[in-house]
């Protein structure tokens, strides 16, 4: 499984031309104290971030900030601590203003490896005079996307009508001439099937799969030299029960429950309701992790269907 990636922590400081108060030599000149004030929201530049909150790994940050120095502005420090720091050395203020108006960041970008880790910000303002404001504190949470979930999903074995073959990441089903259609000899987007088996009957198996071939190849729907791509994806049976499959809520609970054994095998047999299935993407298909719970079986001969249940890593 994979682990967070731990970066070290760092502290960044960023100073900013300012612009000087004509005050003469009066070194009585006395101001109002700055303040700065800072928002922030997500890549997408419309959906606010509060102070906190958590950003869904992948999603970048963006910061504006605003601050007043009635002493004119000296320098705008930014300390960061954590898993991300910033880097920008200027902020392009207007130099002879005691308001920055809105100064924008460079986003902030977060990926899977911070997922579970956390990000801290220090926005501090010092005006000509050498005060400085209160030390503005913005944090955020980085979170594993929430995983796709597709619920219901019915598969007809060899002898029956409905689709029995399936794309995992996109939760399409194809008939055997839609499947065939689709796999090209350069790719393909079915990921497994679903057949019946005379000895170890109810069964799901990759595409390249020598026993799925043998079955359909009984009803005269070959797979091996007419699919140009057939996906190696590998099962896992594991012990997990239904409802801890229905606890799988993000990418690192999946990851975890996804305990893979190196190569897994080509298909999963005798399987019956809530049974769940690890599966791993073929390389071809990015290599990323899946569960399947058993819903229910519906098949004695080949002629009948498995529903299925599917979590996959979301974007």
């Amino acid at each position: 499984m994979k682990n967070v990636r731990q970066l070290f922590f760092s502290t960044l400081a960023i100073a900013v031309a300012g612009f000087l108060v004509s005050c003469g030599e009066d070194d009585s000149v006395t101001a109002e104290i700055p303040s700065v004030t800072v928002t922030a929201t997500l890549g997408d530049e419309t959906t606010t971030l509060s102070n906190g909150g958590d950003v869904t790994a992948g999603e970048s940050v963006i910061f504006t900030i605003n601050g007043t120095a009635p002493g004119g502005f000296n320098t705008l420090f930014i300390t960061g601590s954590g898993t991300i720091t910033l880097n920008r050395n200027d902020l392009n203020l207007d130099a002879g203003a005691t308001e920055t108006g809105a100064i924008v960041l460079d986003p902030i970008a977060t990926s899977a490896d911070n997922a579970g880790a956390s990000a801290l910000y220090n926005f501090v303002v010092v005006d000509e005079l050498d005060q400085k404001s209160d030390t503005l504190k913005f944090s955020f949470n980085i979170v594993s996307p929430d995983v796709e979930t597709y619920t219901m999903v019915l598969l007809g074995a060899q002898g029956n009508a409905a689709e029995g073959f399936y794309n995992a990441q996109d939760n399409i089903r194809y008939s055997y001439a839609e499947a065939r259609d689709a796999s090209t000899v350069t790719s393909s987007p079915v990921d497994f099937a679903y057949y019946w088996g005379a000895t170890n009957n109810s069964t799901i198996a990759a595409i390249d799969d020598g026993t799925l071939n043998t079955v359909y190849d009984a009803v005269s729907l070959p797979i091996e030299g007419i699919f140009g791509t057939r996906n190696a994806t590998r099962f896992v049976t594991t012990d997990l029960t239904a409802t801890q499959f229905d606890g799988v809520a993000n990418n690192t609970m999946l990851e975890t429950e996804a305990v893979f054994e190196v190569g897994g095998e080509s298909r999963a047999t005798g399987l019956e309701e809530g049974d769940v299935l690890a599966f791993q993407f073929a390389e071809a298909r990015g290599s990323g992790f899946g569960l399947i719970k058993i819903a229910s079986v519906d098949d004695t001969n080949g002629t009948g269907t498995i529903t299925i249940e599917v979590k996959v890593a979301g974007e």
